[in-house]
């Protein structure tokens, strides 16, 4: 089963934000040579449940251009997408509800003079698919699957 951030990934790529993983997206890392504009979307941990069956994950999603407002716009883009969503289906989660915890902002650049965009945002989610016995994220940070 794909981890969160490599389905968040996929569902940019399946809503034609992103061209192909590994081409113009990448999980966790931004590469030196890539696409322009280029996303990362990077695991950033959570919020543990606190009386909730589910907890808070959260990530980083980070957009590099050679123009400013290409970024900006791309990652515009992705914060229109998960920002206030709810009730969204992605192939093995489900997304309860989601929250930006700012705008996309600029966060300088990088060392080839690219523009860097940020924002983090947290997902209340949940496996929808799941390994017998298994809790679908891994450590500290899975959630049990609601039964009602």
């Amino acid at each position: 089963m794909p981890n969160f951030v490599d389905e968040i990934a996929a569902d940019l790529v399946t809503e034609t934000i992103a061209t192909a993983q590994g081409t113009d997206i990448f999980n966790d890392h931004m590469p030196d040579v890539s696409a322009d504009p280029t996303i990362a979307v990077k695991d950033t941990g959570g919020v543990p449940a606190m009386n909730s069956p589910t907890p808070v994950m959260t990530m980083q999603v980070l957009v590099r251009s050679a123009a400013y407002i290409t970024a900006r716009q791309k990652a515009a883009e992705i914060y229109n997408r998960y920002h206030s969503c709810g009730a969204l289906t992605l192939t093995s989660f489900q997304i309860l509800n989601a929250s930006a915890f700012q705008l996309p902002s600029s966060i300088g650049t990088d060392n080839a003079n690219r523009s860097l965009v940020s924002f983090n945002i947290g997902f209340t989610a949940y496996a929808t698919t799941q390994a017998s016995g298994a809790t679908g994220y891994g450590g500290s940070k899975d959630p049990v699957v609601p039964t009602s």
